[in-house]
């Protein structure tokens, strides 16, 4: 007797702590019981809080000079690994979603991304800005998921 389709995605939360220009790559693990065609994207916000509300992402990457690469879309049955890469070319803390969309389904999977950058002469502040910010973060669940993962 099948219980449906299971899916899952890990870790639900991403921080990065970046130089201006720098680039990151990290890998996420989706998993479903299903073959589901999912299509991906992200959504972001420039918040100085930390915003859980999923309504308030809705600005492109492209709009704080932030640039994210990944498969746009794929067929997944069982277990596959996911590159993320994002790069900022402008010093701020940015907040993003990356959403994994099943076709034909009411729901939606998804990353919380939070993005610290700074200018290289003042790194050593931001990082310690950058590690009560991830404190704070810790706290922050997608959809009941429990993980954390600081990209360094």
């Amino acid at each position: 007797v099948s219980s449906g389709l299971e899916l899952g995605v890990s870790p639900p939360k991403l921080a990065f702590n970046l130089v201006e220009g720098e680039e990151k790559c990290v890998e996420i693990k989706l998993i479903s019981s299903e073959r589901t065609f999912f299509a991906v994207s992200d959504y972001w916000i420039n918040e100085s809080r930390i915003v859980k509300d999923i309504s308030y992402y809705n600005k492109s990457s492209q709009d704080f000079g932030v640039r994210t690469k990944y498969n746009t879309d794929f067929f997944l049955d069982g277990v596959k690994r996911v590159d993320f890469c994002v790069r900022a070319e402008r010093s701020g803390f940015y907040q993003g979603v990356l959403l994994f969309e099943p076709e034909d389904r009411n729901l939606v999977l998804g990353v919380w991304i939070l993005l610290e950058v700074s200018g290289e002469e003042d790194k050593s502040d931001y990082s310690k800005n950058f590690a009560l910010i991830s404190e704070i973060v810790l706290s922050l669940s997608l959809f009941g998921l429990l993980s954390y993962l600081v990209i360094k």
